[in-house]
C-alpha cells in the first residue's frame, strides 16, 4: 500500500491511497470526536496516481473536512485509518500529548515488550508500534511525510531499507542494545512457545513461516550438553537465520550486499553512531532518562522488567558454549562496543 497526506490552511485533510491491488477504490474508516464513525469511499481523482502506475482508474482520494465528517472542524479528534488494512493515517486527539518530534525506537528483540513503548504512545498524536508487520512501502510512506510533525515509531525493522528517508535530522532514532545471549535465550525459548500452537490444527498456519526454526528449538535437550552441541553445529539455515545476529540484522542488513556478514556488521556499527540515543540494558535507567529529556518529557520512570529466570538460566548455559558463538559473534562484538562508550558516562543500574 502506498499513501500520501496533505494538512490543508483550511484544516481539511487530503489522502490518498493505492492499495495493493490497483483495482481496487480504497476506502478509509474515520472516527470523529471519539463517537462518529464513517466510512467513506475514495471519490477524488488524482491523474498523477494513475499516470505513474499506482493505481488502475486514479479513483484513490479523499477531501476529509466538513462535508464528509458532519460536525468537524480544526480542533475536531479525528482518526482516520484505512479500512482494509487498519493502519493509522493520521490521528489528531486532546487526550494525547503532542511532542513536537518525530521518534522512531528501533527494537531488534523478539519479545517487543519495552515498556517506555506504552509511556510513549501517550506522549504522539500518531504511533505505530508493531513496525515488523507493517508492509515496507507503507512505512515508506509514513517515514517520508513531511506533515506529520508528532509521530512515534516502534519495533523492528530493517534499517538499511529506510536509511534514504531516517537519515537525518528530522526524526530522533534511539535504540536498546542488550545482551546477545540473553536474547538468543529469550529467541530459543519463544520458538518452543510458538511450536505449542502446532498442536493445534487449527492454529499451526499461524507459524507455518517459522516451522523449522520452532522444530530446532523444541528438539533442543537443555540438559544434556553433547546433544545441545551436536544440535547447534549442525543447525539449518533457516533456523540460523532466525536466531542469528538479530542487532546486526536491524541496523545493517541490506540484501544488496549478499548473506549476513562483514559488510553488514561495518554497517551497523556506522549506522548506530548516527543515533541520537544508544542505550544499553544494563544501564536502562539512564537510557530511559537520557530519551525523556531528549524529549521534553518530565514524568516518572518506567520500571525495567526483569528477564524471566529461565531465560537466564539458559543465557548462561549458550554463554559456556563455543558451538552457540558463530551464531551471535557480530552481535557480540557490535555489543561490546556499545557497552565500551556507555561505560565511561553512566553508571549500573542508574
Amino acid at each position: 500500500m502506498l499513501f500520501a497526506l496533505h494538512l490543508q490552511e483550511n484544516s481539511n485533510i487530503s489522502i490518498w491511497i493505492a492499495p495493493d491491488d490497483q483495482r481496487l477504490i480504497p476506502r478509509v474508516r474515520i472516527v470523529a470526536d471519539k463517537s462518529t464513525v464513517i466510512e467513506l469511499t475514495a471519490s477524488v481523482y488524482w491523474q498523477a496516481v494513475k499516470d505513474v502506475g499506482w493505481h488502475t482508474t486514479g479513483q484513490c482520494g479523499f477531501d476529509i473536512g466538513a462535508v464528509a465528517v458532519p460536525g468537524y472542524s480544526a480542533d475536531s479528534d479525528i482518526d482516520i485509518r484505512d479500512y482494509e488494512t487498519n493502519f493509522l493515517l493520521y490521528r489528531r486527539s486532546k487526550s494525547l500529548n503532542n511532542i513536537a518530534a518525530r521518534l522512531v525506537y528501533l527494537d531488534y528483540k523478539i519479545t517487543q515488550n519495552d515498556p517506555l513503548k506504552e509511556t510513549l504512545i501517550s506522549q504522539f498524536q500518531i504511533s505505530h508500534t508493531n513496525l515488523r508487520n507493517i508492509d515496507n512501502n507503507a512505512l515508506r510512506c509514513m517515514f517520508g511525510n513531511t506533515d506529520i510533525k508528532s509521530s512515534f515509531a516502534y519495533g523492528e525493522l530493517e534499517y538499511e531499507k529506510f536509511i534514504d528517508v531516517l537519515d537525518g535530522d528530522r526524526f530522533i532514532r534511539a535504540v536498546l542494545i542488550c545482551d546477545p545471549f540473553i536474547e538468543l535465550a529469550t529467541r530459543i525459548l519463544w520458538l518452543r512457545s510458538r511450536a505449542e500452537l502446532a498442536l493445534n490444527p487449527a492454529q499451526a498456519w499461524r507459524i507455518e513461516h517459522i516451522a523449522a526454526p520452532c522444530a530446532f528449538a523444541t528438539d533442543l535437550d537443555f540438559g544434556n550438553p553433547v546433544l545441545l552441541k551436536r544440535a547447534f553445529s549442525g543447525i539449518d539455515e533457516e533456523s540460523a537465520d532466525f536466531l542469528s545476529n538479530p542487532i546486526t540484522r536491524c541496523l545493517g542488513y541490506n540484501p544488496k550486499h549478499g548473506k549476513l556478514g562483514p559488510t553488514h556488521w561495518h554497517a551497523a556499527v556506522q549506522n548506530i553512531s548516527r543515533f541520537e540515543v544508544v542505550g544499553h540494558a544494563e544501564y536502562y535507567d539512564s537510557f530511559a532518562a537520557t530519551l525523556f529529556d531528549r524529549l521534553g518529557i518530565e514524568r516518572p520512570l518506567p520500571e525495567r522488567r526483569a528477564e524471566p529466570k529461565r531465560v537466564l538460566e539458559l543465557a548462561d548455559l549458550l554463554r559456556r558454549m563455543k558451538e552457540v558463538d558463530p551464531l551471535i559473534e557480530m552481535d557480540l562484538e557490535l555489543n561490546e562496543r556499545v557497552l565500551s562508550v556507555i561505560r565511561k558516562h553512566w553508571s549500573p543500574g542508574a
